[in-house]
């Protein structure tokens, strides 16, 4: 870790930094550091222990944006080995650095009395996702974050905020109907309609659920196919089950018995949201479980569902932990978000990757009115009166509706495609979606997609 050897005036104090870190200043200037959305009129800074400010800090590794660009990586599923193994070592160093090294203390300059220290930050987790993303969460004080950003190993700090689960309120398998269907739709669909054909059913494909849990003992998961449950959300990592119901409704439209698509892929379920609430580094945290877990699973098939992320704001922090994921050789499908905006002001929308699903509604396919809309939405599905599977009763379904609900059923396809195609990338999974699916959206916003996701059996 390379930090330089200055003084930084805060008001009348002046921070001083070890003389242990080296006489330059950083290459390309400080890092930038971004802070906590101000768009609404409450703070949404997430704050840890005695008031200070939560961030997440990303890192940066020329060696190992060499060997990417080399190509000396695994081709079958795109993670570089020795850019990863060099990703592990610039944040091992840095974080044994940051240990050692942040000895810096406060100094008044009025020549009254001496201020307290600087305490050392005290680091709430640490992720390496695929080859190309290595950064941690930290709690700060405002001029540890100044000294921090002139670090070269840092790409860039950005306060953590909370994140929100895309779903909205309110029925249907009718969704299941609209897929089959090739034609256009000038009708308005019931909740329960003529039937769901299919002749692959998602068997041997791994269902990412990066939400909020699951109701392990709902039936629509009987049969053993939940294999693992963990959870990334603060004080309940040993609580991996669903207390807000969202993540169980999303896994029930992806792969339910009665409500999903794919009605044979196994769950593994990712918690990075609660009652409570979630943060941008819970998120970082679940998609680099996820990544590691794929890899240990020797990449098995499998798609990633993100159906949370930020309300009306991007975070640079989602955004390349998303990429990153998609990188190393996993689909991710969004849930372009409820709020009638454009797509591409939210994260992970926002990121360029993954397959970003907008919401039609059950009539004369139409989007849905709150979908959001503009050119990162790449596809549309069925998001209005779903039925789904209930968080409080093994046995209930209840009718929903969000674009939430709309990205599942299109992973849901995906996972399809997948069974019979498992070595399929993520690029050619999104072309097969995008090349099946039918022109026939209704009443769109400008430069918003009107194609709606398709599924013929063989």
């Amino acid at each position: 870790m390379h930090f330089s050897h200055r003084y930084i005036a805060i008001g009348l104090f002046i921070l001083a930094i070890a003389s242990s870190f080296v006489e330059a200043e950083r290459k390309g200037g400080k890092a930038k550091i971004i802070l906590s959305p101000t768009k609404s009129r409450k703070n949404r800074s997430v704050i840890g222990q005695e008031g200070k400010k939560v961030y997440n800090v990303v890192l940066r590794d020329d060696k190992a944006n060499k060997l990417r660009k080399r190509g000396s990586g695994d081709q079958k599923n795109k993670i570089n080995l020795d850019a990863r193994k060099s990703l592990k070592d610039t944040l091992k160093k840095h974080l044994s650095g940051l240990k050692d090294n942040l000895e810096s203390e406060m100094v008044v300059v009025n020549g009254v009395g001496e201020a307290p220290k600087v305490e050392e930050p005290v680091i709430e987790s640490s992720a390496v996702i695929g080859d190309s993303y290595a950064g941690y969460t930290t709690v700060m004080d405002d001029n540890t974050v100044e000294a921090l950003a002139n670090s070269d190993d840092v790409d860039f700090i950005e306060e953590d905020f909370p994140i929100i689960a895309s779903g909205y309120q309110a029925w249907s398998p009718w969704g299941l109907t609209r897929i089959n269907q090739a034609e256009k739709n000038s009708d308005t669909f019931a909740p329960y309609s003529t039937g769901y054909s299919y002749s692959e059913t998602g068997k041997g494909v791994t269902a990412y659920i990066l939400d909020s849990g699951m109701n392990k003992d709902h039936t629509e998961f009987s049969g053993n196919r939940i294999k693992n449950m963990v959870s990334f959300v603060k004080d309940q990592e040993s609580n991996p089950i669903d207390d807000l119901g969202h993540g169980t409704m999303v896994a029930s439209a992806f792969g339910g018995k009665r409500l999903g698509v794919a009605k044979d892929v196994t769950f593994k379920s990712v918690k990075v949201i609660a009652k409570k609430g979630g943060t941008a580094s819970n998120i970082v945290s679940g998609l680099n479980w996820i990544v590691d877990d794929w890899k240990n699973s020797t990449f098995a098939p499998s798609i990633v569902n993100m159906s949370v992320g930020s309300l009306k704001s991007i975070s640079k922090t989602i955004d390349t932990a998303v990429k990153s994921a998609e990188s190393a050789g996993l689909l991710i499908v969004i849930a372009a978000g409820n709020i009638a905006i454009d797509a591409c002001t939210t994260s992970p929308s926002s990121s360029g990757v993954g397959l970003v699903v907008g919401a039609i509604s059950h009539i004369n396919d139409e989007l849905a009115d709150f979908s959001n809309n503009g050119p990162c939405v790449q596809v549309l599905a069925p998001g209005e009166n779903i039925l789904l599977a209930s968080y409080t009763d093994n046995n209930k379904v209840e009718p929903d509706k969000g674009t939430s609900f709309a990205s599942p059923i299109v992973a849901g396809v995906a996972a399809l495609y997948l069974e019979k195609n498992p070595k399929a990338t993520p690029s050619e999974i999104k072309k097969y979606i995008i090349s099946k699916a039918i022109p026939s959206g209704k009443k769109l916003e400008e430069n918003t997609t009107g194609l709606i996701v398709n599924y013929a059996p063989a």
